[in-house]
């Protein structure tokens, strides 16, 4: 009877001890599957704008012609602070930027935070925007001096180049009523004459604007003066001239001379290099599919990438472009 006690025992203490390395072992439901496409998210900008549309491009292409991911696109408020930071901290793995949030955060200038990222790929040029009712009779920013403006909400793509592009020619937020809105924000305020224009730092054309531009109260786009422009270059030197072109939008048969600056599709510097590669092949062979879908895509080249890339190339970009013979 005793020696039937101490078999229970044992063979309770047997069970538990069996029970307790069951319980610490790693799941194996919590791998993932063999064959199962692994989930990346682009962090994109205001759903609608062309960086948006381009990059629900990106990601349709990158589905469509490598099999073991699934991209989605994630609605930001526009391409600056908050899309760095959503791609440093890992919260996405791919994220569109404008050329200042790129610069300035890979070197901890401008108070933006620091971040390491790296360029795959070229977006498009993108430009200040100046809208105002068709209208509106001053030809100038200085002519905005004490009116209602909006510059984008803070961590937007247009807040950034407005803080950084204000300075350079001698005006400050003060000297404006400024208004911080979102873009569906601005255009409506300019739509009921609660402003009276919105900076908006984004490619061309802007559907925001088309929107406007079909509205009774217009569109007319203020451009900036070529001593404007060399001010801001001499300053930020990855900005420089932009011209909006004629017909961008239907109602203005004009170029408008802006600032402006290559937006860019980066990654962490960590980013497999491998898949890096991959989708800087799948980009450069379709191109043609994503300037269907939007033709602001027409920029988006192996070339203009490696001419307008504001921080350094992924390893695995810089790969691909010195198979291609673009660069030693």
């Amino acid at each position: 009877m005793r020696n039937l006690s101490r078999r229970v025992i044992i063979l309770v203490i047997a069970l538990f001890v069996g029970g307790a390395f069951l319980s610490f072992a790693p799941s194996t439901e919590a791998q993932p599957a063999k064959g199962k496409k692994m989930p990346l998210m682009i962090a994109g900008s205001v759903p609608g704008n062309t960086p948006y549309i381009w990059t629900a491009g990106v990601a349709k292409l990158i589905n469509k012609y490598l099999k073991d991911v699934s991209v989605s696109v994630q609605g930001t408020v526009g391409m600056g602070r908050e899309n760095v930071m959503l791609c440093q901290t890992g919260q996405v793995q791919l994220t569109v930027v404008s050329a200042s949030a790129a610069y300035n955060s890979l070197h901890g200038l401008a108070g933006e935070p620091k971040a390491d990222l790296r360029v795959l790929y070229a977006q498009f040029p993108a430009g200040m925007q100046i809208a105002v009712p068709k209208d509106f009779p001053g030809t100038s920013i200085q002519d905005l001096r004490g009116k209602r403006v909006s510059f984008g909400p803070p961590g937007s793509s247009s807040y950034l180049n407005s803080s950084l592009i204000l300075p350079a020619i001698g005006l400050k937020f003060g000297d404006f009523k400024a208004m911080h809105l979102t873009t569906t924000e601005s255009v409506a305020a300019i739509k009921d004459r609660s402003i009276i224009a919105y900076c908006m730092f984004t490619g061309f054309p802007a559907a925001a604007y088309i929107d406007l531009e079909a509205h009774p109260v217009g569109l007319k786009l203020i451009p900036f003066s070529k001593e404007e422009i060399a001010k801001v270059s001499a300053k930020y030197p990855y900005m420089g001239e932009v011209i909006i072109p004629k017909n961008t939008y239907s109602s203005i048969a004009t170029g408008t001379p802006t600032v402006g600056a290559w937006d860019t599709l980066c990654a962490r510097s960590d980013f497999p290099e491998d898949l890096a590669y991959n989708i800087v092949k799948v980009m450069t062979e379709h191109q043609e599919e994503l300037i269907k879908i939007h033709p602001a895509a027409k920029d988006s080249t192996a070339e203009n990438t490696l001419k307008g890339s504001p921080i350094p190339l992924h390893p695995g970009a810089a790969k691909y472009f010195k198979e291609r013979g673009l660069m030693k």
